[in-house]
């Protein structure tokens, strides 16, 4: 079966469903319905069952890799009777209005939104990361979420990057005391030329949205995102409680356990389940306190 329209090499087009693998008799290997199921000329003595497969709802641009590895996922790209209903199990036709609900007004008034959002970039704003990429700039932008590199790879925007970050700095420019800062290990070559072309709104770019004084870019072996958001905490002079940290690495998340800041993991990148799930957590946080 040919796959969707828009869908091609170099990109993950669907996911499947594996049973056990298992060894099988020589009789197994011989007979006519094992013979009619393999997906290749040699039949080797093992086998994986495929029970089901399914197209995603758009591709995913990964760069390949020997043997078995792992991708962070979108979790908007499943199928929608395998998304994540609110208790984490797949829900099906219902979730399709959650998957796009916007965060409820109350939760995004200035009072109510922390004086400092720190974002990740790879894997939080967009995907794939950068160290997964062949090509880098120059960059075209294919749609407002997608650009294209120079080996025609393409990165694509989490769900909910453009309105969240667009809501805070028009927050910002009417003069609410709200910024954004960026802590990220990221390849700077390649993910900065992202951040000058990716508009949030007409004529804004997501630079543009950073505060230039909290822009926190390299990599530090072993010490993940803590240097990041020290140096955060020192320039910005805010109270940690006040600042919250958007991340889908767990490493990066517990490496500023002990900070005072509001960590928030978001595996699957920010959509804009995810974001209310941050201002849930903060609005926690700030209740405790």
């Amino acid at each position: 079966r040919r796959p969707p329209k828009g869908m091609r090499r170099g990109q993950v087009l669907g996911i499947v469903e594996l049973g056990p693998t298992r060894q099988y008799s020589e009789a197994e290997l011989q007979s006519a319905s094992v013979q009619r199921l393999v997906t290749s000329e040699a039949v080797g003595r093992f086998a994986t069952p495929v029970s089901k497969a399914q197209w995603l709802r758009r591709p995913l641009p990964v760069r390949g890799q020997p043997g078995v590895w792992k991708v962070p996922f979108p979790v908007e790209l499943l199928p929608y009777e395998l998304q994540p209903n609110e208790q984490g199990h797949a829900g099906g036709q219902r979730r399709r209005a959650s998957l796009t609900r916007k965060t409820a007004p109350a939760q995004e008034k200035p009072e109510n939104l922390p004086r400092v959002v720190v974002f990740d970039l790879d894997g939080v704003c967009w995907n794939p990361e950068m160290y997964q990429t062949r090509g880098g700039p120059p960059y075209r932008l294919v749609t407002e979420e997608v650009a294209a590199n120079s080996a025609g790879e393409e990165i694509r925007l989490h769900g909910a990057v453009r309105r969240v970050w667009a809501m805070l700095h028009k927050l910002r420019k009417s003069g609410h005391d709200i910024r954004v800062a960026v802590a990220s290990s990221s390849i700077r070559k390649k993910a900065r030329p992202l951040l000058s072309m990716f508009e949030v709104a007409p004529g804004v770019r997501m630079m543009d949205v950073v505060d230039s004084q909290l822009f926190e870019m390299y990599y530090r072996k072993g010490e993940y995102k803590r240097p990041h958001l020290q140096a955060i905490l020192q320039k910005s002079e805010v109270s940690p409680d006040e600042v919250v940290f958007v991340d889908d690495n767990e490493d990066n998340i517990r490496s500023v356990s002990d900070l005072g800041v509001v960590a928030s993991h978001v595996p699957y990148g920010l959509s804009e389940r995810a974001w209310a799930e941050v201002l849930r957590e903060y609005r926690t946080e700030q209740h405790m306190a």
